[in-house]
Order: structure tokens, then C-alpha cells, then sequence
């Protein structure tokens, strides 16, 4: 049995950590959902994404010692998914991870069970929330809330959220989305 990988993407300030942690709280006690820790080169901030933080040569490092399923740069920033998701998947876990837009193109060609989320809201409405998180890594506000990637994969395998209004109703969406297209 394989498991389901499941992409969340969206532009900075779409709310995807914010539902993330509620799914995590919601189904930390359902052993067939896993939420593994990204490692990323940008400090800790658990108020926003619980993380490993490495420097980006230890980075660079892990990535040539083949310690990453998924990897990307970002903003700066090198960030990647543990090699480890595998063994998970391989034993019917289905695995929830915030990656780039970006990788879409590859993931598909790695991982043949995998549902792409997209978390979004208005460019207003996430420039708004960037602001409001004054992170310095963040760097432009409008540049990041209007940033454009490639399309998203096929339209069987894309779901949209909208989290403009109501943050609770987004994550019940979500957890009820991926409770839906998860078996085992």
C-alpha cells in the first residue's frame, strides 16, 4: 500500500503554516497522517512554521549526501523535505507538507500518489499578513504577495482553498479535503 503525498502550496501569507497546525492538531492522534519538520536556512520561529534550521553550507551538505526527498530555494532560503517521507509513504502513511510552487513540475515524475492543495487569498489580503508578521526574511511585502509560478498540475490532483475570510473554516475545509482523498 502506497500513501498519499500531499503538496500544500501557496503564496506567502495565504495562511498554509496556520492550517497545517490546525490539521496537525486535529489529527495528531491519526496514525495514518504524518507532518514531517522541513528543514529550512532561516532561524527558528515556531510561532510560525516549526522548522530545523541549518546554515545554508550544512544545507548544501545534506543535499549532496542525497538527505532530502524535495528541496527548493525560495526567497533566499534553501528549504527541503526529509529523505524519511519515503519509508513513510512506502508504508501507507499519507504525508502533509508545505512545499513550493515551484516543484510542482517535479513531483509528479518522483511521486505517483500526491494531491496538490492550494491555500490562497487576494493579493491585498496577503500582503496585509505578510506585513503583519514583520519577518525580516520576508523582504518585499507586494513582491512576495503577487509572486507568480507555473501551473499548479493536472486538475485531477489540484484542490483550492480560499482563506480570505475565516481562518477556522479553511482549516475544517482542509482536514475534511484530505480525509476525503486519503484511504487505509
Amino acid at each position: 500500500m502506497i500513501g498519499k503525498l500531499i503538496l500544500v502550496v501557496g503564496p506567502s501569507g495565504a495562511g498554509k503554516d496556520s492550517i497545517i497546525r490546525f490539521a496537525v492538531g486535529q489529527l495528531k492522534n491519526d496514525p495514518r497522517f504524518v507532518f514531517p519538520r522541513r528543514v529550512i536556512t532561516r532561524k527558528a520561529d515556531v510561532a510560525n512554521e516549526d522548522h530545523d534550521t541549518v546554515d545554508t553550507e550544512t544545507f548544501l551538505a545534506m543535499s549532496k549526501q542525497g538527505a532530502f526527498a524535495l528541496q527548493w530555494q525560495a526567497h533566499d532560503l534553501h528549504y527541503g523535505v526529509p529523505k524519511h517521507i519515503n519509508s513513510d509513504l512506502a508504508v501507507g502513511k499519507n504525508i502533509i507538507v508545505n512545499v513550493s510552487r515551484t516543484i510542482l513540475a517535479e513531483a509528479p515524475t518522483i511521486y505517483l500518489n500526491y494531491m496538490v492543495v492550494e491555500i490562497t487569498a487576494s493579493p491585498e489580503i496577503l500582503a496585509g499578513r505578510i506585513a503583519m508578521r514583520d519577518r525580516a526574511s520576508d523582504g518585499d511585502v507586494m513582491k512576495r504577495a503577487t509572486r507568480k509560478v507555473a501551473a499548479l498540475g493536472s486538475p485531477r490532483s489540484h484542490h483550492v482553498i480560499r482563506n480570505e475570510t475565516n481562518l477556522e473554516s479553511a482549516c475544517e475545509e482542509f482536514c475534511a479535503l484530505i480525509k476525503a482523498h486519503t484511504q487505509n
